[in-house]
């Protein structure tokens, strides 16, 4: 697991290893990844599902990161933190980030998180070439992905970085898109299954919600909620739902 603190000391280990499985990973065929793809759309550069199995499979396959991260505002925001984890739960990435302005205390009283907690923090100049060899190749879950990859963008543009077009190295697969069409709520105007918050989605499969609003919190929320997904059957979960 790589920290704030051991950062700068251990991505370079890091980068070696992600080349390394990269090389192995591009030699093989991939028949998950592309079975998505074919029966998948893409909207802003995410892969939207739409075959609910489609993602399942995925989840079964058990080779997939998850990624969160936690944000100064949910417009115009950058990241003050990031967390990576493996299908296996294995953190590889749990950081503050140092954004270039302040903190502000509305987005302060969700996540907790001040200006003098990343007063030391790296900066994403530091963090995005790292991320990008840890995910490089990779099958990546975020619960509402087309929100935290434009944070991913921001956060570059705000310090001055190039932009990195995360979707040509790596496939985005968003969980709240997947949970939505499971939980079923359909929207007759929106022509779509309304979104469920990543609470609302851990509360239908009993999941513990504690550390929520921390990016790994949420992290560990989201592999839980994807890994129930096809675990548990759909009458046990309405159970746990209605009896909160």
């Amino acid at each position: 697991m790589i920290t704030g603190s051991r950062f700068q000391s251990g991505w370079t280990e890091v980068v070696h290893q992600r080349r390394e499985f990269q090389r192995r990973w591009s030699s093989q065929a991939h028949p998950v990844h592309a079975m998505i793809n074919d029966n998948a759309k893409t909207y802003h550069g995410v892969i939207q599902m739409t075959d609910l199995e489609a993602f399942k499979t995925l989840i079964r396959q058990d080779n997939f990161l998850v990624l969160d991260t936690e944000t100064t505002g949910l417009y115009d925001g950058e990241i003050c933190q990031i967390a990576l984890l493996k299908s296996d739960g294995q953190v590889l990435l749990d950081t503050l980030v140092k954004p270039t302005r302040p903190i502000p205390p509305d987005a302060t009283r969700i996540h907790g998180i001040t200006d003098a907690d990343v007063i030391d923090a790296p900066g994403w100049s530091l963090i995005a070439p790292a991320l990008l060899e840890m995910i490089r190749g990779q099958d990546v879950i975020i619960y509402n992905a087309v929100y935290d990859r434009k944070m991913m963008h921001q956060a570059a543009e705000k310090c001055g970085m190039d932009k990195i077009d995360w979707k040509t190295h790596a496939g985005f697969h968003c969980a709240m898109e997947a949970f939505a069409e499971l939980y079923g709520d359909w929207n007759d105007y929106h022509k779509s299954y309304r979104w469920q918050k990543l609470t609302a989605a851990a509360a239908y499969y009993g999941i513990n919600s504690l550390n929520a609003h921390s990016a790994l919190g949420d992290c560990l929320m989201t592999l839980a909620v994807c890994k129930a997904m096809v675990e548990v059957k759909r009458g046990h979960a309405r159970e746990n739902l209605s009896s909160l």
